[in-house]
């Protein structure tokens, strides 16, 4: 009923749906999909009553990637932010990557404000779903960045662009 009330609808389309009976069938199905382009999958629970929101009976699998990338640029935040660092503008190694990432905790906030010299040309590993080509730059920027940690004494060049999946 709902594939023909949708049919001649231009604006609305049915996603696709599969059956999924473990782990690895969904493991197979996300991997099989993320190669097509798409960005990863939704498990849900077939028992439970629809909720707007994120009911507990779901659960996204998404690509997670990480890379290391030198911080260049600190920019101050604003709100619960103030007088402390809301963005770190970070680049690969051969600046043909370049993203803003948010510090994890107001104390990795506090921390790079006051330590902003020390910080500078630090590497930090960010968590992130994509790499993306950014539409208003020439360069390549990620999808979802998160700060994770600063390398300080393990790490001191960046990843270059062909080393970013």
């Amino acid at each position: 009923k709902l594939e023909a009330m949708v049919l001649s609808h231009p604006l609305i389309k049915i996603v696709d749906t599969f059956n999924i009976n473990s782990k690895e069938e969904a493991m197979d199905l996300f991997n099989e999909l993320y190669a097509k382009g798409e960005e990863g999958i939704i498990l849900k629970n077939l028992d439970q009553i629809w909720k707007n929101g994120k009911p507990q009976g779901q659960v996204k699998i998404k690509s997670e990637k990480d890379c290391d990338l030198r911080m260049v640029e600190f920019s101050e935040g604003k709100g619960a932010y103030s007088n402390m660092c809301g963005s770190i503008k970070c680049v690969s190694e051969d600046e043909l990557l370049e993203v803003s990432v948010k510090p994890r905790t107001p104390a990795d906030a506090i921390y790079i404000w006051n330590n902003q010299e020390e910080c500078l040309n630090k590497v930090l590993t960010v968590k992130y779903n994509d790499k993306i080509k950014s539409p208003e730059k020439e360069k390549w920027s990620l999808y979802l960045p998160v700060f994770v940690e600063i390398r300080d004494l393990d790490k001191t060049m960046a990843d270059k662009l062909s080393e970013i999946k």
